[in-house]
């Protein structure tokens, strides 16, 4: 779905590490005041809330010619449809630290190189806002990281000064918080005496001239003063707790460390209580990991002497299956497992449960929200991937035709996008709203539909050529407004 690919392309943009690099000074140096507008700290409760916050799309304009959108505008508004912030914005992104949810909007000098000359910090409960002359990358607990794609970083506070910022040759991941534990971990490979440094909030340096450091998630990280010697754990104060002399670290979703060397590997707690010891074995190959909420540590293996791919658990080695079925392929997002054995086929969740049997099924392809059981090459039938609910069964049964459905939660409705390849390579078509449950189109032909998930609540919006219009889950009309883009 090519609007899809270009709005995914778009907003993966804004979350890759960029370029820049940190001067080592002093907070007194270094800090400034911006042109920034700040209202109060977000911490503080004591301001009247404007209620939850939702962004909306006001504007939506699509090029026929080129296969891709050339604007859209995007506001704040109360869950019951009021305004607060007026769609004016080119980009809006949710943002998260300690549990708190921020909006992100931004306005884009230039939408391809990713330039950024405004940005508005929102949190979610409405209480306060930040806005900077300057590309908002993360947040954490009390900083803020903006900087332009291949530039400088600079670090901010909640007030909008500016406290530290970089150079050319250095650059800090964005991916997450950035900072973890009052920590940001600056990496430099591109100057000729090139380290990686640790620094607290005020730009000091904690750690220095390591050759790699992960981030301090659960206080201590996966660090090495030399990749070729090995990798060990190492403290903010320099204590190395495990020893860098390991081939391989892996944090897993910070509640294990898991080393490895030539010949065995070791499962720790984050307290780097040794849980096991293993020798590999039949394992060759360490793909990735799987954690359920109820603790179970999950391994995707492959057996370097049967062509089997199997997840496994981490501590008994058991293979995870449901019935004859083994576990091949795993949707981390959505938390189940599926897998094939002599034409079966089935979706399972950690402990081997069925959650769903998809008779006569090709293979499954996982979604926004759902997944696709191809029956054939041309037949897929669809699944919610939360409820594992049937959503409707469709044929394409050409080349130039392609159907994409997409949910979130458990709201019974779908968007069904109905697309054809064009002879210049793009996909067009109309966007349709579904009601599964009841097995009825709600709103059809749609230039773009789509559900979206904001603070636990689920709202739809509907794009026409001269208007936009948002619902609440129970479809009742929060806003409508003109489509900006066709004025």
């Amino acid at each position: 779905m090519f609007k899809k690919i270009i709005a995914f392309v778009l907003a993966c943009m804004f979350v890759f590490s960029f370029a820049g690099c940190m001067k080592e000074q002093s907070p007194d140096e270094t800090t400034e005041q911006t042109t920034a507008e700040t209202a109060n700290q977000p911490d503080e409760q004591n301001k009247e809330s404007s209620g939850m916050l939702v962004p909306y799309m006001a504007g939506y304009k699509y090029d026929e010619e080129n296969g891709y959108w050339t604007e859209r505008f995007y506001g704040l508004m109360t869950a019951d449809g009021k305004k607060v912030v007026e769609p004016v914005y080119d980009w809006c992104r949710t943002l998260e630290c300690n549990g708190k949810k921020y909006y992100c909007m931004q306005i884009l000098d230039n939408k391809w190189e990713d330039t950024c000359y405004n940005s508005l910090l929102v949190s979610a409960d409405g209480t306060w806002q930040l806005e900077l002359e300057d590309n908002i990358r993360a947040v954490s607990e009390n900083r803020i990281i903006c900087g332009q794609l291949d530039g400088i970083f600079t670090v901010y506070d909640y007030d909008g000064n500016k406290i530290f910022s970089g150079n050319e040759n250095q650059s800090v991941d964005t991916n997450g918080n950035g900072f973890y534990n009052g920590l940001l971990v600056v990496f430099d490979f591109l100057s000729d005496n090139g380290y990686t440094t640790v620094v607290d909030e005020n730009g000091e340096v904690v750690l220095d001239k390591l050759d790699y450091c992960g981030p301090f998630i659960t206080g201590k990280a996966v660090a090495s003063y030399n990749r070729d010697e090995g990798y060990g754990i190492i403290t903010p104060e320099g204590e190395w707790l495990l020893e860098p002399k390991y081939v391989d670290i892996a944090e897993v979703d910070g509640k294990y460390f898991i080393a490895s060397d030539y010949d065995k590997e070791y499962i720790y707690d984050t307290e780097l209580k040794l849980l096991r010891e293993r020798e590999f074995g039949w394992s060759a190959v360490l793909r990735s990991y799987f954690l359920e909420d109820d603790g179970k540590l999950v391994r995707y293996y492959a057996n370097m002497y049967a062509p089997d791919e199997y997840y496994r658990d981490a501590f008994t080695d058991e293979i995870i299956a449901c019935g004859d079925v083994y576990a091949t392929e795993c949707s981390e997002e959505y938390g189940f497992f599926y897998g094939t054995n002599d034409g079966e086929f089935c979706i399972f969740d950690v402990n081997g449960k069925c959650l769903n049997e998809c008779e006569n099924t090709e293979r499954v392809t996982v979604y926004e929200g759902t997944y696709a059981a191809f029956a054939s090459s041309v037949e897929r039938v669809w699944f919610n991937a939360a409820t594992h609910e049937e959503i409707i069964t469709v044929i394409d049964d050409n080349d130039e035709k392609w159907t994409d459905v997409s949910t979130a939660g458990d709201l019974g409705v779908a968007v069904i996008a109905e697309l054809e390849h064009k002879q210049d390579g793009r996909m067009d078509g109309p966007y349709h709203l579904y009601d599964y449950k009841n097995r009825e189109y709600i709103f059809r032909d749609c230039e773009y539909c789509e559900i979206n998930e904001f603070n636990g609540e689920v709202y739809i919006t509907a794009v026409y050529k001269d208007r936009i219009e948002i619902y609440d889950a129970d479809l009742n009309l929060l806003i409508e407004t003109e489509n900006l883009c066709e004025k």
